[in-house]
């Protein structure tokens, strides 16, 4: 009797350790990252210098992505993604990755580190960079002869032009582009948020001064049936409402 005893008390103490690790496996599974992105003006007032083989070309000024971890855990191997929506078709080249700002080039000079997967701790946020507005003061030389015509661009900055002058012409921003971002990671993936362009960007007339009452969050479809109303403040939005119009996609 005492050994039968003995062995339901191991027994016992073995459901028991069953139990605890089922528990801390679903524990760990409802443990999740968080992701809340958003558009980023606050720089769009402070260009910087178009720099190629040490030489200055222009300047641009920059709209970017704002990554946020408000979850439970970090956010593991993230990527932005960026897709072009224009004349209500996907660009045929799919989605682009969008360049971190933490991998600037003057240190990661290597392409493929530029725009590789990064970490997002818990409560911790990363940027990145979007679109471009150029305004290039002179020609800029290629190789073969090729060159960039001065005058004013924009283009989202991504793996497919690297750089901040526009040497993809199929990443170019235009009128009536929607262009829509994702982010990925191997744990979790952001909701879409998407910027339609009603007007060609002007690097002369962005600014980030405060203008317009709201901007109009609805779901990223094509029909547009569902508006959501919100009260954005607008000290956060660029003075570029007389050349674009913004509307964000919300997926809510």
């Amino acid at each position: 009797m005492s050994k039968q005893n003995e062995t339901l008390k191991q027994q016992i103490e073995e459901m028991k350790k069953q139990t605890d690790s089922l528990q801390e496996q679903v524990r760990i599974m409802k443990v999740k990252p968080k992701l809340d992105v958003e558009f980023e003006y606050s720089i769009i007032d402070k260009p910087v210098p178009i720099i190629v083989a040490s030489n200055k070309y222009g300047e641009a000024k920059l709209i970017r992505i704002k990554v946020s971890n408000n979850g439970d855990t970090a956010a593991r191997e993230c990527i932005a993604k960026a897709e072009i929506i224009r004349n209500s078709v996907p660009e045929t080249f799919g989605g682009v990755l969008l360049h971190w700002i933490r991998y600037w080039e003057g240190v990661y000079t290597d392409i493929k580190d530029q725009f590789r997967p990064l970490d997002i701790a818990k409560g911790d946020y990363e940027i990145a960079d979007l679109v471009v507005i150029d305004k290039i003061t002179q020609d800029i030389p290629l190789s073969l002869g090729f060159y960039i015509p001065k005058g004013k661009y924009s283009v989202i900055r991504c793996n497919r032009n690297p750089a901040l002058e526009p040497i993809d012409n199929r990443a170019r921003v235009r009128a009536r582009d929607i262009i829509r971002v994702n982010v990925y990671c191997d744990n979790i993936t952001s909701k879409p948020i998407c910027l339609e362009v009603l007007k060609d960007p002007d690097y002369d007339v962005v600014n980030g001064f405060p203008v317009g009452p709201q901007v109009r969050h609805v779901l990223p479809i094509r029909s547009h049936e569902k508006l959501l109303h919100t009260n954005i403040d607008p000290h956060r939005l660029p003075s570029v409402w007389q050349l674009w119009e913004f509307m964000v996609f919300n997926n809510e």
